[in-house]
């Protein structure tokens, strides 16, 4: 129960809290605002890429990583989900899921590093007390470079939030690539999405670097989404989009695919 102290009306004392007027006195109730929930990963980044001493080109480049979880916060928390944005990365499983204040958990990952090219990984941790607030860890994976054509950068999940349910939901992003620089034509040529009524436009694109020793250059492409909830599920909904390009290359991440999630704001 919150502390609370009186003082008599005119007494002049100044407290953060929820003042309410009774006969003669004022009550001041003084809420602690140091009751709170809070988790803490560390580290919340990692580098890791192929040892350029190991020559092979088949077999797995597997990595392990640890990550702290720590309750930071006053109240008892519990982890509900940990979810892993690439195949690339197993989430081993935590058996204890509680903890009170100051206590920590040991997160352990398994990761496939890519065998050319970069890929970038995150992994979410919610808790009850704040689902809408998760731990996220980024995993930066690279493998041996490649001399374009590759996805230097894309989102591998987008996660908005529609405010107006009436009106569609416009959201900007951009892909970088890897290109052969002796080449007229854009290797990426678009986006498609898997279901008919998203729009998505490719509204143009620019050179970020050129690098005329290994013959490539690096390009951004921007691209804008437009879309909305449905009426059989005016609370969320969940699609992909694939990028599309004038002919394969060596590797794309998460097969060139972003996954979107779509939610309803308050």
């Amino acid at each position: 129960m919150s502390p609370r102290y009186r003082s008599r009306v005119g007494a002049g004392l100044m407290v953060a809290g929820t003042i309410s007027i009774i006969w003669g006195w004022i009550q001041i109730a003084v809420v602690d605002s140091r009751r709170t929930a809070e988790l803490t990963v560390y580290p919340r980044v990692f580098r890791m890429a192929i040892d350029k001493s190991d020559q092979t080109t088949h077999g797995n480049h597997v990595a392990d990583a640890q990550v702290t979880m720590k309750n930071t916060g006053r109240l008892p928390i519990t982890i509900t989900d940990i979810e892993a944005s690439c195949t690339c990365t197993i989430v081993e499983p935590v058996r204890q899921r509680s903890l009170e204040p100051g206590e920590s958990r040991t997160l352990n990952l398994k990761v496939q590093l890519p065998k050319y090219g970069t890929v970038r990984s995150t992994v979410i941790v919610r808790t009850d007390r704040m689902p809408e607030q998760p731990a996220e860890i980024v995993l930066h994976l690279s493998g041996r470079p490649v001399i374009g054509p590759y996805v230097k950068h894309v989102p591998d999940r987008l996660q908005l939030t529609v405010h107006d349910v009436d009106q569609p939901l416009t959201y900007a992003f951009s892909v970088d690539t890897v290109e052969r620089l002796l080449e007229s034509e854009r290797w990426l040529t678009g986006m498609n999405a898997s279901e008919p009524d998203i729009k998505i436009t490719l509204t143009g694109s620019e050179e970020l670097e050129r690098m005329e020793s290994r013959q490539v250059v690096v390009r951004r492409y921007h691209f804008e989404l437009s879309c909305g909830l449905k009426e059989e599920s005016p609370r969320a909904r969940s699609f992909a989009l694939q990028l599309s390009t004038r002919y394969p290359a060596a590797t794309l991440p998460n097969d060139g695919s972003i996954s979107v999630r779509l939610s309803a704001g308050p």
